[in-house]
């Protein structure tokens, strides 16, 4: 199965690096809207120079211009700003794989995980031949509170940790797809604050996603190792000794799914910006519009997201005006 796999591709690196080339047809369009405006501003910083003395003027002009230069180059230069959009894209796997000595988070690792999962459920299911069929409790004991449970909560585990790795890398995208403009008002000392809060926003994506490969590569080593040990293990001989894999699953994806819904809010708290978590409460509202099975699993997440604290985030600064 490459399920994982392809969803990874798609939304990854073909959806990711599409955005960011999209980047350079930004700057095309903002360029002589920020040319007309740095002309103006240049033209009022010289006038302030205006009866000062020359030789503070010439320094600080100096110091103005250095700083011009790189905002300009970084902004307004499609080749070098996508070597620098690509450099924060790739940065927080490459800054998780330093904690863990080079572990990565792909579709392959899920696809993997996914597999070993199947097979374990197989294994439940050959616990059938052990009764008649006129034995319908251990039928269904086995079928619902073993096998479905097993099936059910491993399939949240996996989902859950992909699609918030997912979440945090295409808004990391969008956010570096719309840095020239924010890059830019970093030239003005009236929308600079514009800027430094893009900044704050990459950060913030930058350490929600580094954490996410963390917290999946730890979930990804529980759970392959739970499954790994009831293969082994002597749980397949009826439904008694089965039923005892099921509380396990189900207090990992517990635990898991917690963490989980904490970990925007931590982001969020260090560097200010918008949190994942959001994405959380959508997801409930979604699974709400299904039906009957679907407002089960919206009580579920919301509770769960209630759980982890009911703030998603704030701003890098206080909100008013910028100057």
């Amino acid at each position: 199965m490459t399920f994982f796999s392809e969803i990874a591709k798609i939304f990854g690196a073909d959806l990711g690096q599409n955005l960011l080339q999209k980047s350079g047809n930004l700057i095309s369009e903002i360029s002589p809207l920020f040319q007309a405006a740095f002309a103006c501003y240049i033209l009022l910083v010289i006038v302030s120079y205006h009866g000062q003395n020359s030789a503070e003027s010439m320094v600080d002009f100096v110091k103005r211009a250095v700083g011009w230069v790189v905002i300009i180059g970084l902004s307004f230069s499609p080749a070098l700003f996508m070597k620098l959009a690509n450099v924060i894209y790739e940065l927080p796997d490459q800054l998780a794989s330093s904690f863990v000595g080079g572990y990565k988070v792909d579709g392959s690792a899920m696809d993997t995980s996914w597999t070993e999962l199947m097979k374990l459920s197989d294994k439940i299911s050959e616990i059938h031949n052990e009764y008649t069929w006129y034995e319908i409790p251990a039928h269904l004991a086995i079928f619902f509170k073993v096998n479905l449970t097993v099936v059910f909560f491993g399939a949240i585990i996996i989902g859950v940790a992909f699609a918030y790795y997912m979440v945090a890398k295409i808004s990391l995208a969008l956010v570096l797809m719309l840095g020239p403009f924010f890059l830019g008002c970093l030239l003005f000392p009236s929308t600079r604050q514009y800027g430094i809060n893009w900044i704050g926003s990459c950060l913030n994506y930058i350490i929600t996603t580094c954490m996410f490969v963390l917290l999946t590569m730890v979930q990804m080593q529980a759970f392959d190792l739970a499954v790994n040990t009831f293969m082994t293990g002597n749980h397949f001989e009826n439904a008694a000794a089965a039923e005892a894999m099921a509380p396990l699953f189900l207090l990992q994806a517990i635990v898991f799914l917690v963490v989980a819904f904490y970990i925007p809010n931590i982001a969020s708290t260090l560097t200010g910006g918008a949190a994942v978590q959001g994405a959380a409460r959508q997801l409930g509202q979604m699974a709400k519009a299904g039906g009957a099975a679907g407002r089960v699993a919206g009580r579920t997440i919301d509770a769960v997201a209630g759980a982890a604290g009911r703030r998603t985030g704030g701003t890098i600064a206080p909100n008013r005006r910028p100057s």
